[in-house]
């Protein structure tokens, strides 16, 4: 009788000790593929419209401003600012339509520095800290899978049915 309590009570160890660590092992299978989770949104196959709803669900805002002098009216009376942002996670993506210069984009992220990337002119990029911000703009892009293509012509089709929306801001009051 000894002989098979002893062989008993050594089961049930051996059982509680491999049910631990199966269940351990789970837990930290399940835990580590939530961290390395890839985001589940594929914008590569939306067109503009979808992709602007889609930025609006994920907090984005998009909005119009056209920024004049009236005491000097060269430069900026040519030039509209189409403004992507997201408050919350600090990101901005501008895309400047000016008749002089041409168009222009830039995105910053403040989580990472106070610079601003030249996402379509990339020699412009010339410190690290504006290396680091197109390297942050090219992750964004995977993060949604879209291309630059798609978030240039998402901003045209934005100001082309919306050139009623946008914000005139006299600087000339501002000073």
């Amino acid at each position: 009788m000894k002989k098979q309590t002893i062989i008993i009570i050594t089961l049930s160890v051996v059982i509680l000790v491999l049910t631990t660590i199966l269940v351990s092992f789970i837990i930290i299978k399940n835990t580590s593929q939530n961290e390395t989770k890839t985001y589940s949104i594929d914008g590569s196959k939306m067109n503009d419209a979808e992709l602007l709803e889609m930025f609006q669900k994920e907090n984005y805002n998009i909005k119009l401003e056209k920024i004049i002098s009236l005491s000097s009216p060269t430069y900026s009376d040519n030039c509209v600012y189409v403004i992507f942002e997201n408050e919350r996670e600090g990101i901005r993506i501008q895309r400047i339509l000016n008749t002089l210069v041409g168009t222009l984009m830039t995105y910053e992220d403040e989580s990472i520095n106070d610079e601003r990337a030249d996402i379509l002119q990339l020699s412009r990029n010339d410190t690290k800290e504006e290396q680091e911000q197109y390297d942050a703009f090219l992750s964004w892009l995977k993060k949604y899978n879209i291309t630059k293509t798609q978030l240039s012509n998402m901003f045209d089709y934005y100001y082309y049915n919306n050139t009623d929306k946008i914000q005139t801001i006299n600087t000339d009051d501002l000073f």
